[in-house]
């Protein structure tokens, strides 16, 4: 099996947006991985652009992990729970601490929000647009949120590898962990 990776396409963003109608990206692999940033969870044409029409019909799967940026314009991180997916295609979703079993290849998907240092809690809440774009039970995402959510994806994950039975595991994150 070969494994097409992507992030980052923002989606959102007009320019990003053209580009992609208007070049067909090279399909070089059999699943498409697509690690965050694609577009706002909220937006309701997003998932019905002509590009993932594309994507299903020239990938077995396309696994997508939300990015913080999936969340923005108000979107609630605990709306959808702990653990989550949302097919938009047949063989086309996102996924939140889920595993998907591909032959004998466990893909494990997770956001795994950073985690922030209390030293630093002051200046990232100041300059990070997370804190000013996303929701968290229906309040401001704060970073003892961010926080949070980095051990309940950090659980996940540990977890997912210890059970796992697969032949190979290939652990997709949106962040950075630190």
């Amino acid at each position: 099996m070969r494994i097409q990776y992507m992030s980052d396409l923002h989606m959102e963003l007009y320019d990003n947006s053209r580009y992609i109608k208007a070049n067909e990206f090279e399909v070089v692999g059999d699943v498409l991985v697509l690690a965050g940033d694609t577009f706002y969870l909220r937006d309701t044409i997003a998932p019905q652009k002509k590009f993932w029409s594309w994507a299903s019909k020239n990938f077995r799967q396309v696994l997508m992990v939300p990015g913080n940026h999936e969340f923005y314009g108000n979107g609630d991180v605990t709306k959808r729970g702990d653990s989550w997916q949302w097919m938009f295609r047949e063989n086309v979703g996102y996924y939140y601490n889920k595993v998907v079993r591909i032959v004998d290849t466990d893909f494990i998907l997770t956001t795994l929000w950073s985690k922030i240092p209390e030293m630093d809690v002051f200046y990232v809440l100041r300059g990070m647009n997370d804190f000013r774009q996303i929701m968290y039970n229906g309040r401001r995402f704060m970073p003892e949120d961010f926080n949070l959510e980095h051990e309940k994806c950090l659980r996940f994950l540990k977890r997912a590898v210890e059970e796992s039975t697969a032949k190979h595991i290939i652990v997709m994150c949106s962040q950075t962990s630190t």
